[in-house]
């Protein structure tokens, strides 16, 4: 042995991988291992995908130090919708302003 101390190193995904017209939000703040990034999509988008008509696709940092699984667009499929993106602003419990983001 050549008394070389073992280290422990925390294992680290980084930023989650951007997704097209998706935003990803950390669960817990961390991107350590075991983190859950939680994407969905961006304001004036909606979800078209089936099996995720939530809008919501997860991602975990796996122990490699990657996210798994990476987000595809396939998977989430987040489209402009005319309807998703119309908004108004309130005050004091009434409609004070209509208007399209």
């Amino acid at each position: 042995m050549t008394g070389l101390t073992p280290e422990c190193k925390p294992i680290t995904c980084g930023r989650p991988p951007e997704a097209p017209n998706a935003v990803a939000h950390l669960a817990n703040g961390s991107t350590l291992w075991r983190s859950l990034a939680r994407y969905e999509c961006k304001p004036g988008f909606r979800s078209t995908a089936a099996r995720n008509s939530n809008g919501h696709l997860q991602s975990w940092c796996s122990e490699s130090g990657l996210w798994e699984p990476p987000p595809r667009d396939e998977e989430l499929r987040c489209r402009f919708d005319p309807d998703a993106a119309e908004g108004q602003i309130e005050g004091e419990g009434q409609v004070v302003q209509k208007h399209r983001v």
